[in-house]
């Protein structure tokens, strides 16, 4: 099995692992830290979590420039590509720990209206913990990037699994003996430490990576920064969107809101988060695409082609959770989150398109044509954000979630415009090819269900479960025989060694 498919099976085990931990550990954190103090370490996360984009696109730059050097087996080139790199990566910490210091100090006035004192003490220890592990953070993005360049998929995917792993297991244990949220930041410290030395030895010793500074050229750099800025603004925007609304939630309504909010969007995030497991390690295939100067119908049919993988996936664990999720929901962590269920549903259905259309992103970046779409949605997203901030006094929590979602569906049907006009994408095709079967087939057996169900009363973890597993086996039996092709069988299952005759 080649790096690329072990490393995308590996991607969604790390999924799987990383949504089972964080649905058995989140009830378990919620009763050992209580709603108040869990309020005010997911608040901090949202605030801190600005810093994390500060990478300024640089990771997503080193996955292109890195590929086309090593395409034309340019190394000299390559090492002072990553000379460069290395001087912004410095420059970073330094606008990092300056912008670092001014939230410390701001902290306690900013959140003084809806926070109560004991609240603020709590914020004010996890604030510099936090950037801190921001730090560390980054260093790592930047060098799995560098092994994706390299089709090195496997080793930082099994690494960020085993950091996942462990890192429930420690959270668990330490809150158990009593420690509390201070305890989560320093155990998250620890392994991005040991998780950014690992890459690092790993490109050291495997990769040979080489970095020099003998030669600055300043037109490179100047187009690193170009290229990086727009990547940057993307990613700010998306952090701006759903972790500005937290923000809004705990300045407006208080800190137990912040929590209900958290919850959809961690939900959501798990759900988004198949886009990101795979963005990384095609971006290189993306660029690969250009350097050919593929046309318009090859660059669909990869679209449609990794379309259908990702979206067999989405639609299972979308109609799963509007069938089953509010009972889960209930069953997880009370009826007082139940609230979470809209915006996580809501959330799931705005970013399907998006998410299956995350080649089209990737052609972008590596054609250098992603201004347009990060500009897009920064206008979207800050517009949304300020109605959210002046309606959630009186609307509350739908007021927030609703403008952000309203913002995203604007911005998916302009990209697909953007789309048609920078690679000639074929859109009728592509939805027609992808999209149509899985959902008509979805809805047959989404609608199947939900009748059957409103013939039963569900009420506990025993029946939620018998159901989904019963729902989960159903959509992969039809889904399977009806709309995948032979080429498709036999790729998934080679995934597991398994052959078809």
């Amino acid at each position: 099995m080649n790096q690329f498919k072990t490393g995308a099976l590996i991607s969604y085990l790390s999924i799987f692992v990383t949504n089972i931990s964080g649905l058995l550990l989140t009830p378990y954190i919620i009763r050992r830290l209580g709603t108040s103090e869990y309020g005010v370490y997911v608040l901090v996360g949202s605030i801190i979590a600005y810093l994390s984009v500060l990478d300024f696109g640089l990771n997503n730059a080193v996955a292109k420039y890195v590929t086309k050097y090593r395409l034309k087996s340019e190394k000299e080139s390559e090492a002072n590509f990553l000379g460069l790199i290395s001087l912004n990566f410095l420059g970073l910490l330094i606008i990092i720990s300056i912008i670092g210091v001014l939230i410390c100090l701001n902290f306690e006035n900013f959140f003084s209206k809806n926070l109560t004192v004991k609240e603020i003490e709590l914020g004010s220890k996890l604030v510099p913990l936090v950037i801190f592990n921001v730090i560390l953070v980054l260093p790592s993005s930047i060098l799995t990037a560098y092994c994706h360049a390299y089709n090195k998929f496997v080793f930082p995917k099994i690494t960020m699994l085993l950091k996942t792993i462990l890192r429930a297991a420690f959270v668990f244990f330490f809150l158990y003996i009593g420690f509390k949220a201070v305890a989560i930041v320093l155990i998250d410290t620890f392994f991005n430490l040991l998780m950014t030395a690992s890459l690092l030895f790993f490109c050291l010793q495997r990769i040979k990576v080489k970095v020099k500074f003998s030669k600055i050229d300043f037109k490179l750099w100047h187009e690193i920064l170009y290229y990086s800025f727009w990547i940057f603004l993307a990613s700010l925007v998306l952090k701006f969107q759903w972790q500005g609304g937290q923000a809004i939630a705990g300045r407006q309504l208080g800190a137990s809101s912040v929590a209900v909010f958290a919850i959809g969007i961690m939900l959501g995030g798990y759900y988004n988060a198949f886009a990101f497991a795979i963005n990384s390690m095609i971006l290189p295939r993306a660029v690969n695409m250009i350097e050919q100067k593929k046309n318009s119908v090859e660059i669909t049919n990869d679209m449609v082609k990794i379309a259908r993988y990702i979206l067999m996936i989405l639609l299972l664990i979308l109609s799963g959770f509007f069938l089953f999720g509010q009972l889960f929901i209930k069953l997880w962590v009370g009826d007082f989150y139940l609230p979470a269920w809209y915006i996580a549903i809501l959330f799931m259905l705005v970013r399907t398109i998006p998410i299956i259309q995350v080649y089209g992103r990737s052609i972008l970046e590596a054609k250098n044509k992603n201004r347009y779409k990060s500009l897009l949605n920064f206008v979207t997203a800050s517009l949304a954000l300020i109605i959210a901030y002046f309606l959630a006094p009186v609307y509350g929590l739908k007021a927030i979630y609703m403008s952000i979602l309203i913002a995203m569906v604007i911005d998916s049907i302009l990209m697909n415009l953007y789309y048609k006009k920078v690679f000639d994408f074929l859109i009728w095709r592509f939805f027609r090819e992808s999209f149509l079967p899985f959902i008509i087939v979805t809805l047959f057996l989404g609608s199947f269900f939900y009748f059957i169900m409103d013939l039963c009363y569900l009420n506990s973890w025993v029946d939620l479960l018998m159901f989904t597993i019963i729902y989960g086996i159903s959509y992969v039996l039809i889904i399977y025989n009806l709309l995948l092709s032979n080429e498709e069988k036999h790729t998934l299952l080679s995934l597991f060694n398994i052959k078809i005759k």
